[in-house]
């Protein structure tokens, strides 16, 4: 028998008959899954990968947690947001349901902030990463920043760096970097739409960063997670726009501690936790009784 039998068309017609020569690929036989599984297996047209990262990153909390002490404080990340109710409803255990998309882009921004916290190490100007910053006055706040720099030019210089990831489209959207920290300061807080309302809430932490820990110069750094671009904007504090939000949160700290949740301050759309009694006063135990589809 000769070698080209086998590299050739011979071998096919030896191994299977002329009418079954069409490769066919096994189906795994599913088990007894819910509806919505199986439209996730579908979807994923059998990928094995794509099934465990929509599992590993599947959202399961419940849509109420247990609330936060009030006496722990509220976290400067949280800052910013520009609903009360939404702001409140968070401390009371309000969890709003991450897509496992997202999910997997935080851990993304997790990522960028190890990074530059290792280059920072390699530079020699790392003084601390995540330290807890905590007010005992009230408001209260607890939080942790991301890093302290000295400045590797001059003595004595140390620089509170807040660092945020953030894709293309968003990084367009940024204003440019500016020498004057006052005038990036100005900048930043005026930016429209999602983007800047964002920032708006990135300002807000690292500002009353600055101002916990007494440290008077920051530096907000923004890293593309899609081209590794960056800007590095030089803030300086802003005691007045850190006054401001503490005064809103004394507010607030009266219906956390009622547990009730204020009327919705947003403007346009009332949906999710805002899309009930959006003009009243609501207890966070009538919130509860609601069923998930409602909020």
């Amino acid at each position: 028998m000769s070698r080209s039998l086998f590299m050739g068309r011979g071998f096919a017609k030896l191994v299977a008959p002329k009418a079954s020569r069409r490769l066919v690929i096994p189906v795994t036989k599913l088990p007894n899954v819910k509806q919505e599984e199986r439209k996730v297996w579908q979807q994923a047209a059998g990928g094995w990968l794509a099934l465990q990262l929509e599992e590993h990153y599947k959202d399961r909390r419940p849509v109420w947690g247990p609330p936060r002490d009030v006496q722990k404080g509220w976290k400067p990340s949280s800052l910013g947001k520009a609903c009360d109710r939404e702001l409140v409803a968070e401390v009371l255990g309000y969890q709003e349901r991450i897509p496992p998309k997202l999910r997997r882009i935080f851990d993304m921004g997790i990522d960028i902030e190890k990074r530059w916290l290792e280059r920072f190490t390699k530079f020699g100007i790392l003084l601390a990463a995540g330290t807890k910053v905590k007010r005992e006055l009230e408001p209260r706040i607890i939080g942790k920043l991301d890093a302290k720099v000295r400045h590797p030019y001059e003595t004595g210089r140390v620089i509170l760096v807040e660092i945020k990831s953030i894709n293309r489209d968003g990084f367009r959207q940024l204003p440019p970097v500016v020498m004057d920290p006052e005038e990036n300061v100005r900048n930043l807080m005026k930016g429209s739409g999602y983007v800047g309302a964002r920032v708006r809430q990135y300002m807000f932490q690292h500002q009353v960063y600055m101002v916990e820990d007494q440290v008077p110069e920051g530096l907000l750094l923004f890293d593309c997670k899609d081209n590794s671009e960056y800007a590095d904007y030089a803030v300086s504090v802003d005691p007045e726009l850190v006054a401001e939000q503490y005064a809103r949160l004394i507010l607030l700290t009266g219906y956390w501690s009622r547990a009730v949740v204020p009327p919705c301050s947003h403007s346009g759309l009332k949906e999710g936790i805002c899309g009930y009694k959006a003009a009243e006063e609501v207890p966070v135990a009538e919130l509860h009784r609601l069923s998930e589809a409602v909020i």
